[in-house]
């Protein structure tokens, strides 16, 4: 990726002007360093002072200083993970000889703790819709070890609960809960307290206190950008820094160097039965641009910019499938065909979240399923098996029957949120020009 060293520079300078002359104590200050929207952005955990630091590209996060005294989470494993399954988080104890932390391959995770050169499992067990990922959140002082509790890996919804299991003999049980807005964000650990995420729509940021049990607030600057349906904007958390450190990381984005992003292996099905492939608008691809109108039949106009793969011809109530396995992480189902704005115009749909474990890690991505005549699945859902039908195809929303699929990796780097599943590579399993269909 091209970075503008201009652009770059001036927001460094900046923010770094706005480092030493601020009104606060820098020895006193924590920020929390994430990336938004291909943004490296810092935010205080006392108030509203929401920082840009600079473009986001790979490599940039191991810029970021190892955990201080304050701080005991890292986001790299001091473990190499089990080959098949990719790193998610972890938490060193307060005294850095135990360190708790979960894999993932999903629908299966593992809870392992690492001491003295041995890792064994506190849990293992599978994402349901009765329960999502068991998260190192915190060490308590009695040496017990908080677990938050997660379907999204960037977001909760709804709801916060919190487990505590026991690293001796793994008991696990309920420790604290409450009813909450959307957060976007991981956790991150700061002595005994954690930060939870921010609440975007109402401007507030959350703690949760190990001891106590107790959630609060401060205020927060951060808002998201206008969106379709299928932007999930996941709040990627980096690490917790001090003033003194933000600045040292400001000096070190200058020489930061670039690395060539990984990507996973083709995980594609294609979402539909064989027979049905009549790609009717996808100007951004070069296979369709090759094979098919770049006019949408159905819109009667050309389409450029289009986010998605729009399949057409389809008859009303087509068995449709997810691509890959994954949770449903949001839907709609209450369009009818006499309402073309229903649903922003993608009439009912289908969000999907797909962990994936590249070289050790854990990646999130999004596919979407636009105008369906059916939903048939429910939010938290787990699709396990591609050969049950999501929804049937229909022609809610607007644009006439057919169905809108598409793909979104939002930690990529570039200006699009979104993904040409026929790019290069292509994430199509059987290939680019005729996609594998699950069954």
């Amino acid at each position: 990726m091209e970075i503008s060293s201009l652009r770059l520079n001036i927001l460094l300078l900046a923010a770094l002007f706005v480092l030493f002359v601020a009104p606060v104590h820098a020895q006193t200050v924590n920020y929390v360093v994430f990336v938004l929207d291909n943004t490296l952005y810092a935010h205080a955990l006392h108030g509203a002072d929401l920082r840009v630091l600079s473009p986001m590209y790979p490599g940039l996060e191991n810029t970021l200083p190892q955990t201080t005294d304050s701080t005991n989470q890292v986001q790299r494993s001091p473990v190499q993970p089990d080959e098949r399954f990719g790193f998610y988080q972890g938490i060193w104890s307060p005294d850095r000889r135990q360190f708790v932390y979960i894999q993932i391959q999903f629908p299966v995770y593992q809870l392992k703790l690492y001491s003295e050169d041995q890792s064994k499992i506190l849990l293992e067990s599978e994402i349901s819709a009765q329960r999502g990922y068991l998260v190192p959140l915190g060490w308590k002082r009695d040496g017990g070890i908080l677990l938050l509790e997660r379907y999204m890996l960037y977001n909760l919804k709804n709801a916060v609960r919190i487990w505590q299991i026991n690293p001796r003999d793994g008991e696990l049980k309920p420790y604290a809960n409450t009813s909450i807005a959307q957060l976007h964000g991981q956790s991150m650990t700061l002595g005994e307290r954690a930060f939870l995420g921010f609440d975007v729509e109402n401007h507030l940021g959350y703690w949760f206190d190990f001891e106590s049990g107790q959630f609060s607030t401060f205020e927060s600057a951060l808002t998201f950008p206008e969106s379709s349906v299928f932007e999930v904007f996941p709040v990627r958390i980096l690490g917790i820094v001090t003033s003194s450190e933000l600045v040292e990381l400001l000096n070190q984005l200058t020489s930061s160097t670039a690395v060539p992003p990984v990507y996973p292996a083709a995980f594609l099905y294609w979402p539909l039965p064989t027979s049905e492939r009549q790609v009717t608008c996808y100007p951004d691809s070069p296979f369709t641009q090759a094979r098919h109108e770049i006019t949408c039949p159905a819109l009667g106009r050309e389409y450029p910019g289009h986010e998605g793969t729009d399949i057409g011809s389809l008859p009303l109530d087509t068995p449709v499938y997810a691509a890959a396995p994954g949770i449903v992480v949001d839907i709609n189902s209450d369009c009818d065909t006499d309402n073309p704005s229903c649903g922003r115009a993608y009439g009912n749909y289908i969000t999907l979240e797909h962990s994936l474990a590249v070289d050790g890690a854990i990646q999130t991505w999004y596919t979407g399923y636009a105008h369906l005549n059916n939903v048939s699945v429910t939010p938290w859902e787990i699709i396990a098996d591609l050969a049950l039908p999501i929804g049937t195809s229909g022609s809610t929303g607007e644009g006439g029957p057919h169905l809108h699929f598409e793909v979104r990796y939002p930690h990529q780097n570039g200006p699009e949120r979104w993904v040409d599943p026929w790019g290069e590579p292509s994430l199509w399993l059987g290939g680019s020009a005729m996609p594998t269909a699950s069954k």
